[in-house]
């Protein structure tokens, strides 16, 4: 069977202070503290607008940050457009905590932390007292409950908040069993829903987790109308998700479980190797040196070319696409600049070397997305797609042709995309007439954007056929499917004010050019490009991957001006935004 996954709403992850309001000890181990502060509400900073706190899932999280316990330097992210930024030195000290409790008109939420006589945060909130301040971000996305008749939730005493909130929010149609795993009676605190609940505690101060397995093989066996939430230290929870795998035979869409510690590791050198792990996975820079080594740019910056034009001309590189990649140059220290000048980096001498030379310009990649960045030195030479350098075929065409591709593709580019847009169509949701239609890659996440910013909107999203299902889940997903349609391209083309063409992360083909011309019900056209570098750097990485899969997009606006001009249309405004994107509105008014 297939259950239908659960909603997830994404949320813009904001930074912000807080200061304690009250306290109360819920039991001896856990202490519950309200925080207050103007940052709940929604506010301005840095030439930011940023939103209120919102919390609206049973187990959502925040990321709470202190101050070293080595040094008491206290390091905090950057905000950036719909996320935060980490600093790598020093990296911030956080930790992870679901609200218990948020009401807007109060103005207060709340925490429960577990006071177990060490970790940073433990320690902060044993004796925390009111006006203390910390910072927190997120949450950055929410589980919506399923609709289903059975749930099971499992939980330690570190999921205790969530398994309350899930209890306290289940509807009173609901059965319910949860099975809570503690270390000590001490432990216990009182449990409120309107469900029909049983409710077992397991006392086991041993750490692996049997006779919590042994509660729930007792208990009656799931079956197809069931839902199970766990969160636990992660070597048991292995076990639990296992056995309702294997065992049990839940589709894993029936499944949501999430390790909330791990035992014997501390949270700061987890958090640690996810970030390093993170760096020895990503193949973008690995490939950006290999190619910029191949066309031997830290030579001929050793020599004293200083000048990006000089530099591209003298490599036989596009120099717009030695321009998107500098950025990546320096921070690697490849290269250091000092207004328009280059000057070589530490890296960039040791990168001078014939053996590394040598070494660093084989073409190798894992992972089709990643893999084309083995066609670095192709985009590099170009400006052109190093996916279609690598394979011998388009993305879009692979896409097209296998279903598993297709379906990837679509889920990432969908999100890619949702990233660009999510904060910055602001001017183009106010512009726009009432109805609209998106076609193109990512229609789905642009239709989106502008649906969450107009209550009054709604519309169709036109994409490619491989791209159909994933777009139709993505809307489902934020729960906007009511104002929102999704239609294949080629399909009639419904009547609309406003028609708006997302050319991000792909070249025009006649098929777009022709849907666009023959729907002249709608004289607000907009067309939507990826012509810059987001200011974020974590939506930059994503906007990179665009760029080498399938290359460079110049033209597209006159392109597209050419074939409107046969219908009295003409481009009548451009905008750009801090995420990249250029913006260009035809019409039938004057240029």
């Amino acid at each position: 069977m297939n259950f239908e996954k659960p909603a997830v709403i994404k949320l813009p992850i904001v930074l912000r202070e807080i200061e304690v309001a009250r306290t109360q000890m819920v039991s001896a181990t856990l202490r519950r503290i309200w925080f207050k502060g103007e940052q709940l509400q929604g506010f301005s900073k840095d030439g930011r607008d940023l939103p209120p706190f919102r919390s609206e899932g049973p187990d959502d999280h925040v990321k709470f940050f202190f101050s070293s316990p080595v040094d008491g330097t206290l390091s905090l992210p950057v905000q950036a457009d719909g996320t935060i930024d980490w600093p790598k030195n020093p990296r911030p000290v956080a930790r992870d905590y679901t609200p218990r409790g948020y009401c807007q008109g109060d103005g207060e939420v709340a925490f429960d932390f577990v006071l177990h006589g060490h970790g940073i945060a433990s320690t902060w909130a044993a004796t925390a007292e009111q006006g203390d301040k910390l910072h927190m971000a997120g949450p950055k996305a929410s589980l919506i409950i399923p609709q289903a008749r059975h749930f099971v939730l499992v939980a330690d005493q570190t999921a205790l908040p969530a398994l309350a909130n899930w209890l306290e929010r289940l509807p009173g149609t609901a059965r319910v069993d949860a099975v809570i795993w503690i270390d000590d009676e001490a432990s216990r605190i009182a449990l409120e829903t309107r469900a029909s609940a049983n409710i077992a505690w397991i006392t086991d101060p041993s750490a692996d987790g049997e006779k919590l397995l042994e509660a729930l093989k007792s208990l009656p066996a799931p079956d197809g109308d069931s839902f199970v939430w766990g969160a636990m230290e992660a070597s048991v929870l292995r076990k639990v998700r296992a056995y309702y795998l294997d065992t049990c035979k839940l589709d894993r869409g029936q499944i949501d479980m999430a390790a909330y510690w791990r035992r014997g590791v501390d949270d700061d050198e987890l958090l640690a190797q996810a970030f390093r792990l993170r760096e020895l996975t990503d193949l973008q820079k690995p490939y950006a040196i290999r190619a910029a080594v191949q066309f031997r740019l830290p030579d001929l910056v050793a020599e004293g070319v200083d000048d990006i034009s000089v530099l591209a001309r003298r490599a036989g590189v596009d120099a717009e696409a030695l321009s998107r990649l500098m950025p990546v140059y320096v921070e690697c220290g490849m290269f250091k600049l000092n207004g328009d000048k280059i000057t070589l980096g530490l890296t960039g001498d040791l990168l001078t070397s014939p053996y590394r030379r040598n070494m660093l310009s084989s073409d190798t990649a894992q992972g089709r997305m990643h893999l084309s960045a083995q066609g670095m030195a192709h985009f590099l030479k170009t400006g052109q797609s190093g996916y279609r350098a690598t394979f011998g075929t388009a993305l879009e065409d692979d896409a097209a042709s296998d279903a598993r591709i297709g379906e990837g593709l679509g889920h990432d580019l969908g999100h890619i995309i949702e990233a660009l847009t999510a904060q910055t169509l602001g001017p183009l949701a106010s512009a726009c007439g009432s109805t609209v239609t998106t076609l193109g890659t990512g229609a789905e996440a642009v239709l989106m954007s502008l649906l969450k910013q107009r209550n009054d909107l709604s519309g169709t999203a036109i994409v490619a056929d491989w791209a159909l299902q994933e777009a139709r889940e993505h809307l489902d997903e934020t729960g906007l499917g009511e104002r929102a349609a999704v239609q294949q391209l080629g399909a009639q083309m419904p009547e609309v004010e406003t028609l708006i063409i997302c050319a991000i992360g792909e070249h025009w083909t006649d098929a777009v050019v022709e849907s666009v011309v023959a729907a002249q019900q709608a004289d607000d056209i907009w067309l939507i490009e990826l012509v810059a570098r987001p200011e974020s750097p974590e939506i930059a990485e994503d906007a990179m991957l665009l760029d080498i899969g399938f290359g460079m997009r110049g033209g597209q606006a006159a392109d597209l001006a050419e074939n409107l001009a046969e219908y009295g249309l003409r481009a009548l405004q451009t905008l750009t935004t801090r995420t990249g994107l250029r913006l260009t509105r035809f019409g039938a008014g004057p240029a």
